[in-house]
């Protein structure tokens, strides 16, 4: 991310399209959610999100696990999830304008995506058991999330599809379901797999690579295959060269 930040703005710097040095610092930092969102580092807001939800939940857990069941500290997480997707929902009414920039949406309510995958995770067990059970309800609701998650585009949706695909294709499901073994055999197909490697790298480039390019191509705009080999070419040699060696050298 280091990298991905300074060189994008000492090249846009090069320029001429000289940058504002707080919000890059802001992103470095992990507090770019509490900065605008509409700059070179915009899209940084949710890593900044996701590192100050990994440094609170782990306290959060060890404080309700001296005193509570996982069980209370499970119910506890899901009443607070469906408090405030509840308050969005009442707040956003008719127009429903998730991507707002304030701080409640940019430090509270992005987070609780996460959260439900902590749910998943602390009672993945029984979660896995009752699958095995009622598996095809499973599918249903996740088939059922993805129709609101593309026309709303409510982030509570595709959190919802999204623990209910992980769990779908646990092992244990996957071992007593042909359709299930499909699907995880196409997700694991070479590109697939390799885009997926990528992720975080392509996360971390594409709006420099876009706003780049959409800046100073000469004619016109550049095609969709254009930004896409760009930013592949980014975060490859990102991943390759830098996140990956550091990888294999702290872990």
């Amino acid at each position: 991310m280091l990298a991905s930040i300074i060189g994008s703005v000492w090249l846009f710097n090069q320029q001429g399209m000289t940058q504002d040095i707080k919000p890059a610092i802001a992103s470095a930092l992990y507090v770019k959610n509490f900065y605008p969102w509409g700059d070179l580092t915009g899209p940084f807001w949710s890593l900044s999100a996701e590192e100050q939800f990994y440094l609170i939940f782990p306290i959060l857990f060890l404080l309700f696990n001296k005193y509570f069941s996982r069980k209370v500290f499970s119910v506890f997480l899901m009443v607070f999830i469906a408090a405030v997707w509840s308050y969005v929902l009442y707040t956003n009414y008719p127009n429903y304008e998730w991507n707002k920039d304030g701080v409640f949406n940019l430090v509270v309510f992005r987070p609780t995506m996460i959260l439900l995958g902590c749910v998943v995770a602390l009672n993945k067990d029984a979660l896995i058991r009752l699958v095995l059970r009622t598996r095809f309800l499973f599918m249903a609701l996740f088939l059922l999330c993805l129709y609101p998650c593309i026309t709303l585009q409510f982030p509570g949706f595709a959190a919802i599809g999204t623990a209910s695909a992980i769990l779908l294709l646990s092992p244990e499901v996957v071992e007593k379901s042909v359709a299930m073994r499909g699907i995880r055999a196409v997700l694991a197909f070479g590109p697939l797999a390799w885009l997926g490697i990528l992720s975080y790298s392509i996360y971390i480039w594409h709006m420099p690579i876009i706003l780049y390019l959409t800046s100073n191509w000469s004619h016109g705009l550049p095609s969709h295959w254009i930004l896409a080999g760009w930013l592949l070419g980014a975060a490859g040699v990102s991943f390759y060269l830098i996140e990956a060696p550091l990888q294999k050298k702290l872990l």
